[in-house]
């Protein structure tokens, strides 16, 4: 019995339940973006002399900031592909699962050699293609994840925030598929003369990331992931603490140093305690 799926039987999997003769329209110039970005991989896989090492393939990959391969797929799939409309039957089929295969790809496959730093591979997942762990939480580089509940009183007119626990990274993945995941996008960023702070959108909607690179030795300082905030709009430091406002025109305060202690205000109330 197969342990794994191919490829192509994972990509065809269910599409004989949409009718052959069954259309869709979309942008023209999401169209292109999207030929496009397919024909470049295919310049560069179909000729193995491209990717004679695995630094050949990291360089062409790149990260989700670099102008590269990664961020060209990235931006294809989830700010082109993700806004088609589709048929209500079709969503309906993608919500059951309809075209996802029983089995995983082989590449699921854990390679169990003693040698692998489990966290250091999730941590520079995160950073390197902002892939964050579908949790509210802090990480840390050390793989800590401090787990977040997020209550919302009244048309979001109170918010209540508590750590609820400690735990890993690495412990997240021991549970989850690697795969249970958000790709987020860094979309604004500020600076200060000791760290970089990067705030964006995570993949679906109503997520929102912050997280904060030290310049002494551009590493991760901690990473803020929430599936309750909204996209971060606007970011700046304001005497080491991070002051952010998301689309739900909701201001959060974070301390550089101990983030755990984040608060949201209203953006009016905010405004008001500054003029004060």
């Amino acid at each position: 019995m197969r342990k794994y799926a191919k490829t192509k039987d994972i990509v065809e999997f269910g599409l004989n339940k949409i009718p052959e003769e069954q259309t869709i329209t979309m942008n023209l110039r999401d169209f292109m973006y999207i030929f496009r970005s397919l024909e470049e991989y295919m310049r560069f896989f179909h000729q193995p002399l491209h990717y004679q090492t695995l630094e050949d393939v990291q360089e062409f990959l790149g990260t989700v900031r670099s102008n590269d391969g990664f961020r060209v797929l990235s931006t294809a799939v989830y700010q082109k592909l993700y806004k088609v409309e589709l048929p209500e039957e079709i969503e309906k089929m993608i919500d059951e699962d309809v075209f996802d295969h029983p089995l995983f790809p082989k590449y699921y496959r854990v390679k169990r050699r003693k040698s692998i730093d489990k966290t250091k591979l999730y941590i520079d997942r995160l950073v390197n293609e902002l892939e964050v762990p579908l949790i509210n939480s802090l990480i840390f580089p050390n793989g800590d994840l401090l787990v977040f509940e997020h209550t919302i009183l009244g048309e979001r007119e109170k918010h209540i925030l508590n750590v609820l626990c400690k735990s890993t990274i690495e412990s997240y993945f021991e549970y989850n598929a690697f795969d249970s995941v958000s790709s987020c996008d860094a979309t604004i960023s500020t600076e200060n003369e000791d760290f970089v702070v990067y705030a964006g959108e995570g993949s679906w909607g109503g997520e929102g990331i912050i997280y904060v690179i030290s310049k002494k030795d551009n590493q991760l300082v901690w990473f803020f992931f929430s599936d309750r905030s909204n996209p971060f709009k606007s970011v700046e430091i304001k005497d080491d603490e991070i002051v952010a406002i998301s689309t739900y025109e909701e201001c959060w305060k974070i301390p550089i140093h101990s983030p755990e202690k984040m608060k949201i205000e209203k953006v009016e109330e905010n405004k008001s305690a500054n003029d004060e």
